[in-house]
Protein backbone atom coordinates (compact mmCIF):
# COMPACT_ATOMS: atom_id res chain seq x y z
CA UNK A 1 0.00 0.00 0.00
CA UNK A 2 2.98 2.48 0.78
CA UNK A 3 4.29 1.63 -2.69
CA UNK A 4 1.29 2.96 -4.00
CA UNK A 5 0.81 5.95 -2.09
CA UNK A 6 4.36 7.13 -3.14
CA UNK A 7 3.88 6.23 -6.76
CA UNK A 8 1.01 8.23 -6.99
CA UNK A 9 2.34 11.00 -4.89
CA UNK A 10 5.76 11.16 -7.66
CA UNK A 11 3.33 11.59 -9.96
CA UNK A 12 1.16 14.10 -8.86
CA UNK A 13 3.79 16.61 -7.87
CA UNK A 14 5.14 16.08 -11.13
CA UNK A 15 3.02 17.87 -12.35
CA UNK A 16 3.77 21.16 -10.64
CA UNK A 17 6.84 21.38 -11.91
CA UNK A 18 6.56 21.88 -15.49
CA UNK A 19 9.04 23.29 -17.01
CA UNK A 20 6.72 24.77 -20.07
CA UNK A 21 3.69 27.17 -20.30
CA UNK A 22 0.54 25.46 -20.82
CA UNK A 23 -2.35 27.83 -22.90
CA UNK A 24 -4.47 30.47 -20.83
CA UNK A 25 -7.55 28.97 -21.77
CA UNK A 26 -7.56 25.39 -20.64
CA UNK A 27 -9.62 24.13 -17.50
CA UNK A 28 -7.74 23.13 -14.50
CA UNK A 29 -7.98 18.98 -14.95
CA UNK A 30 -6.68 19.86 -18.57
CA UNK A 31 -3.75 22.31 -16.98
CA UNK A 32 -3.11 19.68 -14.13
CA UNK A 33 -3.11 16.19 -16.94
CA UNK A 34 -0.83 18.28 -19.43
CA UNK A 35 1.91 19.14 -16.77
CA UNK A 36 2.07 15.77 -15.12
CA UNK A 37 2.30 14.38 -19.04
CA UNK A 38 5.26 16.68 -19.33
CA UNK A 39 6.88 16.35 -15.62
CA UNK A 40 7.96 12.08 -15.64
CA UNK A 41 11.44 13.10 -17.78
CA UNK A 42 12.12 15.54 -14.42
CA UNK A 43 11.38 12.88 -12.01
CA UNK A 44 13.09 10.19 -13.85
CA UNK A 45 16.32 12.65 -14.57
CA UNK A 46 16.34 13.48 -10.95
CA UNK A 47 16.24 9.88 -10.03
CA UNK A 48 19.12 8.86 -12.68
CA UNK A 49 20.89 11.99 -11.33
CA UNK A 50 20.71 11.11 -7.53
CA UNK A 51 22.41 7.49 -8.46
CA UNK A 52 18.63 5.53 -7.79
CA UNK A 53 18.64 2.97 -9.87
CA UNK A 54 16.04 0.04 -8.03
CA UNK A 55 12.53 1.27 -7.58
CA UNK A 56 12.76 0.36 -3.89
CA UNK A 57 15.66 2.64 -3.54
CA UNK A 58 13.69 5.73 -5.81
CA UNK A 59 10.27 5.20 -3.31
CA UNK A 60 12.65 5.38 -0.31
CA UNK A 61 14.07 8.38 -1.31
CA UNK A 62 11.37 10.01 -3.18
CA UNK A 63 11.54 12.83 -1.06
CA UNK A 64 14.60 13.28 -2.51
CA UNK A 65 14.09 13.19 -5.96
CA UNK A 66 11.09 15.64 -5.36
CA UNK A 67 13.13 18.28 -3.49
CA UNK A 68 15.70 18.10 -6.77
CA UNK A 69 12.98 18.51 -9.05
CA UNK A 70 11.89 21.08 -7.08
CA UNK A 71 15.48 22.50 -6.93
CA UNK A 72 15.85 22.66 -10.92
CA UNK A 73 13.36 24.81 -10.90
CA UNK A 74 14.61 26.88 -8.77
CA UNK A 75 11.82 26.97 -5.79
CA UNK A 76 14.36 25.01 -3.28
CA UNK A 77 17.82 26.38 -3.51
CA UNK A 78 21.45 24.69 -3.88
CA UNK A 79 22.05 24.61 0.13
CA UNK A 80 17.95 23.47 0.56
CA UNK A 81 16.62 26.69 1.58
CA UNK A 82 13.10 27.42 0.15
CA UNK A 83 12.16 30.24 -1.63
CA UNK A 84 8.70 32.22 -1.87
CA UNK A 85 9.80 34.45 -4.65
CA UNK A 86 10.59 31.66 -6.84
CA UNK A 87 7.64 29.81 -6.56
CA UNK A 88 5.23 32.88 -6.89
CA UNK A 89 7.46 33.47 -10.43
CA UNK A 90 6.90 29.63 -11.05
CA UNK A 91 2.97 29.69 -10.39
CA UNK A 92 2.91 32.99 -12.24
CA UNK A 93 4.79 31.85 -15.69
CA UNK A 94 3.33 28.41 -15.67
CA UNK A 95 -0.38 28.61 -14.48
CA UNK A 96 -2.97 29.86 -16.85
CA UNK A 97 -4.24 33.49 -15.65
CA UNK A 98 -7.74 31.80 -14.58
CA UNK A 99 -5.84 29.74 -12.26
CA UNK A 100 -2.84 31.44 -10.97
CA UNK A 101 -5.07 33.08 -7.78
CA UNK A 102 -6.03 29.63 -6.99
CA UNK A 103 -2.83 28.15 -7.90
CA UNK A 104 -0.93 30.78 -5.24
CA UNK A 105 -3.53 30.00 -2.51
CA UNK A 106 -2.68 26.34 -2.98
CA UNK A 107 0.28 26.23 -2.35
CA UNK A 108 1.76 29.55 -0.19
CA UNK A 109 0.31 27.86 2.85
CA UNK A 110 3.26 25.44 2.21
CA UNK A 111 5.73 27.81 2.98
CA UNK A 112 4.92 28.15 6.51
CA UNK A 113 6.40 24.22 6.62
CA UNK A 114 9.79 25.49 6.20
CA UNK A 115 11.86 27.73 8.36
CA UNK A 116 13.48 30.56 5.97
CA UNK A 117 17.00 29.24 7.05
CA UNK A 118 16.26 25.71 6.05
CA UNK A 119 19.34 24.01 4.70
CA UNK A 120 19.94 20.32 4.80
CA UNK A 121 21.89 18.65 7.02
CA UNK A 122 24.89 16.02 6.16
CA UNK A 123 23.56 13.15 6.46
CA UNK A 124 20.37 13.73 5.61
CA UNK A 125 19.80 10.58 3.17
CA UNK A 126 16.26 10.52 2.95
CA UNK A 127 15.58 13.93 2.72
CA UNK A 128 13.58 13.95 6.04
CA UNK A 129 14.15 18.00 6.65
CA UNK A 130 12.29 19.01 3.52
CA UNK A 131 9.26 15.76 4.16
CA UNK A 132 6.97 18.15 4.87
CA UNK A 133 7.13 20.91 2.71
CA UNK A 134 7.11 18.26 -0.23
CA UNK A 135 4.41 16.72 1.15
CA UNK A 136 2.40 19.55 1.53
CA UNK A 137 3.06 20.23 -2.06
CA UNK A 138 1.86 17.19 -3.35
CA UNK A 139 -1.13 16.94 -1.31
CA UNK A 140 -2.08 20.17 -2.69
CA UNK A 141 -1.53 19.67 -5.99
CA UNK A 142 -4.37 16.84 -5.72
CA UNK A 143 -6.75 19.70 -4.36
CA UNK A 144 -6.12 21.95 -6.81
CA UNK A 145 -8.82 21.09 -9.19
CA UNK A 146 -10.58 19.55 -6.51
CA UNK A 147 -13.69 22.45 -6.44
CA UNK A 148 -13.65 23.31 -9.98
Amino acid sequence: MTKVVILIFLGLLRGLISSQNVGNDKSCRNVVAQLNKLQMTQINSCANQLGFTTTKERLKKSTCILKCVLQSIGVINHDGSVSAAKLDQYIDDHFPSNLRQKAHTTFTPCLKLVQPSLSTPIGDEYCKSHDNFVKCMTRNFLMLCHQQ
